[in-house]
């Protein structure tokens, strides 16, 4: 009964994440971008989108340092519903090297916290979009696969567990300073193997 509840844990976990990533998918791709009856985009940007919001995002509470904004309620595999949302900063950051460094059409913010924001032209938010929804999909399919192998690698896991739990908890070194020596290796064997 224990390694089930264990492993019930571990499956849980995984379809946790496949729930995120597809919760995410599902927003972002819901996104439509609308436009002028002539086919050309708004001069606002904000209304160039149905299904995202422009604005700020806590913490950073700066109107210069705008986010594209997504939410919906998602019904979980347990039945329940789950509030789920999910930004994207609409400038650009030098942590972004799929963009250009400057680019002359976007629109320069002042920032209350230093240095100027370059606000993201419509068409480099729209391929920022496309590429977090691929992003999600290589995420959504990571967990799938460790889904699909999750039962025999907890399998083998446990299995070296165990032998480990008989060679430290063994009654011939029981309460020793070797006991405590091996429990401490254990517990922090870990942090060497990352």
């Amino acid at each position: 009964m224990d390694k089930i509840r264990n492993y019930e844990d571990v499956r849980n976990q995984l379809l946790d994440s496949i729930f995120y990533y597809e919760c995410r998918i599902k927003m972002w791709e819901s996104v439509k971008f609308p436009t002028k009856k002539d086919g050309t985009p708004f001069k606002v940007l904000s209304k160039n989108f149905d299904g995202a919001k422009i604005g700020t995002y806590y913490p950073v509470e700066d109107w210069a340092t705008p986010y594209l904004s997504v939410s919906g309620s998602f019904e979980k595999p347990n039945g329940y519903n789950d509030f789920q949302q999910d930004h994207m900063e609409i400038y650009v950051s030098q942590y972004n090297k799929r963009l250009p460094e400057h680019n002359e059409e976007r629109e320069i913010r002042t920032s209350d916290w230093g240095s100027n924001h370059e606000i993201m032209t419509l068409e480099e938010i729209k391929s920022e979009i496309q590429h977090r929804i691929e992003e999600f999909k290589r995420g959504k399919a990571r967990a799938e696969k460790a889904l699909e192998m999750s039962e025999e690698k907890f399998e083998k896991v446990r299995e070296k567990v165990l032998e480990i739990k008989e060679i430290v908890y063994g009654e011939d070194i029981e309460c020793s300073t070797l006991e405590y020596a091996l429990q401490g290796y254990v517990e922090g064997f870990g942090r060497y193997i990352n």
